[in-house]
């Protein structure tokens, strides 16, 4: 094994898992669609940025272990370019610029979905060049269930396009509940399988220097 690959790992995998705390809190915001809830709630939209950043840093820590973990820190840069050109859209008066502002959100959630696909499947690789298959197997349903859960929340912003739901104050408040709902499980599950496979191989990194001890 490779310690100084290892070692970059370790701190590539903390940094995501840190940034997925900081996601899951940020939504604690709720968007500022409850009224009662306290105006400083708002301030937690910062823990996106933060987790944003440390996230970033982590992978490009990565990227050089596996053409995945390249491919993850790709498909980051693409998202934040999108990102920009979407601010600088959604801003403009013109319907049409208003309208590829929308168009340019869908992709850029498209490219979050990649970027997380490619993530947990560069650890699939990495964990398997290890030798820890079951691991690996962790971290490649973890891409299945992502990418899963994802296309689901992505449905509940797409049937609300339509006006029969539109209309419907009960059928609204239960999409737009349900995307809510949709994301907080998103964001909780990758803190917990994240939070798993690295006590996992913590686990057995101990347990292989135990083993070359006792030799």
């Amino acid at each position: 094994m490779d310690e100084r690959q290892f070692k970059r790992f370790k701190i590539s995998f903390t940094l995501f898992w840190i940034g997925q705390i900081c996601f899951l809190l940020s939504l604690f915001t709720f968007d500022g669609r409850f009224k009662f809830l306290p105006n400083w709630l708002i301030f937690l939209d910062l823990f996106a940025f933060i987790g944003f950043v440390v996230m970033f840093i982590g992978i490009a820590i990565s990227r050089g272990i596996n053409k995945n973990f390249y491919y993850s820190l790709v498909t980051c840069l693409i998202f934040v370019a999108v990102s920009v050109l979407q601010s600088v859209c959604v801003t403009s008066t013109d319907d049409f610029y208003v309208n590829w502002s929308k168009g340019l959100e869908w992709s850029n959630q498209a490219f979050k979905c990649l970027f997380y696909f490619y993530f947990f499947y560069g650890c699939y690789k990495y964990f398997v060049s290890l030798g820890h298959t079951e691991i690996g197997k962790k971290s490649k349903i973890a891409a299945i269930i992502f990418v899963s859960l994802f296309i689901l929340e992505r449905l509940t912003v797409f049937l609300m396009f339509f006006d029969g739901i539109k209309a419907n104050i009960v059928a609204n408040r239960i999409m737009t509940f349900g995307q809510m709902i949709i994301n907080f499980v998103i964001y909780t599950y990758l803190v917990v399988i994240s939070t798993i496979i690295f006590i996992r191989l913590n686990k057995r990194r101990k347990e292989a220097l135990n083993h070359e001890e006792a030799k």
